[in-house]
């Protein structure tokens, strides 16, 4: 064994000094840091846990809100303003909430009539509380609506919100299609007919399939406004639309559209079709029966449509009196028949009102007797019977 000298050992013994001292710094640097990370990841777990218990709270503010608004309307409008705040949350999840919360709102609570605010003379007039009341309530769910559609297309230009806009829109138009702001609705399912998006497109035009086949709900006007923005849409896209659009639009048929079409351009229809027309005009105010008493259908049509087949009829024969000769005693006799199915209250009263007016303008003294005559002052009788 080699006997080390006394400068060797303490080189040796200094070197073990600085091992352990590096060791030591080493362990304890070990020791820090095992404990931060530990503090990370509580830390980590307890914001999971805030952001949670944040979403729960709003979830419940919502529900409470909407089930006070659906419980009473008018004693919580205010409560309107407040759930359109959740909209502009910075979570995504709570937006979506916030917007589908307001479209179940909304379609139970808004009225079956158009809102008309009071004009300024209107304000300065004293009236009950009761009246003013219905005021206050009516003017703050018409602003809130309008917050609320106006929010909806400014969350439509964002692909992340775009199915829910599409769906509350679509919603909306199809259950309140007489309420205010209706416009706004038709331009924007409209654009998304010829969608890329298989789910938007369909869903507009099933929607718009369900405004035409359902006009009870508007009166056809909303048919007319929705024909008019298509025709538009289809000019500005040079007619390049998706195929299942191309079809829809082809497969439904809207006869009130159509014979309003017809009522139209009446003046500027070829005398070589007129009588094509007419007589086909008669065959569907005659619920599409042949001119040899057949009973083959070719179209069922409402009392409305019937109607308007008359008004068609009237209107192109008094557009080109001087160069045809047509007898319309047949449109006399569907006339008398129509005003017979009449229902007191429906909507089709508008359209008899309008056909009566139009036949007693354009008609001569003599269709008027032969019409009393064929009814036998039925109509007469039964409009008294009606006021």
């Amino acid at each position: 064994m080699v006997k080390m000298t006394k400068a060797e050992r303490r080189a040796k013994l200094k070197k073990s000094k600085k091992e352990a001292k590096k060791l030591g710094k080493e362990t304890a640097k070990t020791e820090e840091v095992q404990p931060t990370q530990q503090e990370a990841a509580l830390a980590e777990v307890k914001e999971d846990l805030t952001a949670e218990e944040a979403f729960e709270t709003k979830k419940r503010k919502l529900a409470e809100l909407g089930m006070a608004l659906l419980a009473d309307p008018e004693a919580n409008t205010r409560s309107l303003k407040e759930m359109l705040q959740f909209t502009k949350d910075g979570d995504i999840s709570i937006v979506k909430l916030g917007l589908l919360s307001l479209l179940a709102v909304f379609k139970d609570i808004i009225p079956g009539y158009r809102i008309r605010l009071p004009t300024e003379k209107e304000l300065e007039m004293n009236v009950s509380k009761e009246v003013k009341k219905m005021r206050f309530y009516e003017s703050t769910l018409l602003s809130a609506y309008k917050g609320y559609l106006q929010k909806l297309l400014v969350l439509e230009k964002q692909p992340i919100f775009h199915h829910v806009v599409v769906r509350c829109v679509c919603t909306l138009l199809d259950a309140v299609p007489h309420f205010n702001f209706r416009e706004s609705l038709l331009v924007a399912v409209v654009r998304n007919i010829g969608s890329s998006d298989d789910v938007v497109r369909k869903l507009c035009c099933s929607t718009i399939k369900s405004l035409v086949t359902n006009e009870g709900k508007h009166g056809g006007e909303a048919t007319v406004e929705a024909v008019r923005l298509i025709a538009d849409h289809v000019k500005a896209h040079d007619c390049q639309l998706h195929p299942d659009s191309v079809e829809w639009i082809c497969g439904t048929c809207s006869a009130s559209s159509l014979l309003e079409w017809f009522r139209e351009v009446s003046r500027l229809i070829d005398l070589d079709y007129i009588g094509d027309l007419m007589n086909y005009l008669k065959r569907l105010a005659a619920r599409g029966s042949n001119s040899d008493g057949s009973a083959q259908i070719v179209q069922s049509l409402t009392v409305s449509e019937r109607l308007r087949c008359c008004i068609v009829a009237f209107k192109v024969m008094r557009s080109n009196l001087n160069a045809l000769n047509v007898d319309l005693q047949d449109f006399f006799v569907q006339l008398y028949n129509l005003a017979l199915e009449y229902r007191p209250g429906s909507y089709q009263g508008e359209v008899l009102a309008e056909t009566l007016m139009i036949f007693f303008k354009y008609s001569s003294l003599n269709n008027f007797i032969y019409l009393m005559h064929m009814s036998k002052n039925k109509i007469v009788l039964y409009f008294l019977y009606d006021v």
